[in-house]
């Protein structure tokens, strides 16, 4: 499996089968407490109290990041990644989508390649906006002469 179009469209085994090897990238740094980034090894079939233990740290990590997290599916803590199996990854990206419609938030496939001993997967958790009045609007004003003339 090579690298994934930001938000392509399918399902995460037809994305496996028909990208192609990337190779082994390199680890990340030990992952941080605080911030907006969690790394996850692998997501398969919670337990309702660990499922709802999951929903509260993704609440946390989307505060961190103003509404937007990243999840780093098949990496260990200390930031190796190992990767899943393929199921593992698809359960594991299931299981994140539900996470996140818990919250109203949606999730994306950023990326996927091949870790050490299987597939691992980052994926963008976006804050879903209550009201279109929600949305972020960013105008830019310029002013001034211009040189030259």
């Amino acid at each position: 499996m090579g690298e994934v179009e930001v938000g392509s469209v399918g399902s995460e085994r037809e994305m496996m089968s028909s990208s192609s090897g990337m190779g082994l990238m390199e680890d990340l740094l030990p992952e941080d407490d605080e911030g907006a980034v969690e790394y996850k090894w692998c997501l398969d079939r919670p337990t309702p109290e660990r499922f709802l233990r999951l929903v509260t740290q993704m609440k946390y990590r989307l505060a961190e990041g103003n509404g937007e997290c990243i999840y780093e599916v098949g990496v260990e803590d200390d930031g190796k990644k190992t990767g899943v199996t393929e199921e593992g990854l698809v359960e594991s990206l299931d299981t994140l989508r539900r996470m996140a419609s818990e919250l109203d938030a949606e999730t994306c496939v950023v990326r996927q390649h091949r870790g050490r001993e299987g597939w691992v997967a980052q994926v963008l958790v976006r804050q879903l906006p209550r009201s279109f009045e929600d949305y972020l609007d960013v105008r830019v004003a310029v002013a001034g002469k211009e040189k030259g003339v």
